[in-house]
């Protein structure tokens, strides 16, 4: 598998370290114009012993030579990023995980929603709800290990815009 993983600061790194962990992955590009986060991401990859992995280090999307990723993992601030998601479009990328808040503005959020529909593109967001006490609750009357909700935000949007207008 490959994954694409746009930035690389603080979660990004540590999803860099979670991601050459699983060993399903034999190519990872990391796109990162920080040299700051660069440096921290190398020195948590330094962290785990007998790991290699190919890793290619880009500074803009635009670099890219290849866009056949299995996956790509946005772990960068929400602003500005549905320039990202627009880049992100263009390739043949289908599968995305994205940090919550996905963006800034509802028009924004319409947009990623509707191309994803559009394109056939699966998006989660990461949310830390196991955080919170009724998910810990949940989770302990259902007994499981790893509990993930799942909801179709494209139906959700389309009642909530209804509703609206």
């Amino acid at each position: 598998m490959k994954l694409l993983l746009i930035g690389s600061g603080e979660l990004g790194s540590r999803f860099l370290q979670a991601s050459i962990n699983t060993n399903l992955l034999h190519e990872i590009t990391v796109i990162e114009p920080n040299e700051e986060s660069v440096i921290l991401s190398k020195n948590r990859i330094s962290e785990l012993p007998g790991k290699t992995i190919s890793i290619i280090w880009l500074k803009n999307i635009s670099d890219l030579k290849d866009d056949n990723f299995n996956l790509c993992i946005i772990a960068t601030q929400a602003e500005n990023r549905i320039d990202i998601f627009k880049d992100i479009f263009k390739l043949k990328i289908r599968n995305i995980l994205t940090e919550k808040i996905v963006t800034q503005s509802e028009d924004d959020f319409l947009f990623i929603l509707n191309e994803s529909k559009k394109l056939n593109i699966k998006i989660w967001v990461n949310c830390k709800t196991r955080c919170y006490p009724q998910w810990q609750y949940i989770k302990n009357k259902l007994n499981y290990k790893i509990l993930i909700l799942e909801l179709n935000y494209y139906e959700i949007s389309k009642k909530f815009t209804k509703t609206r207008n």
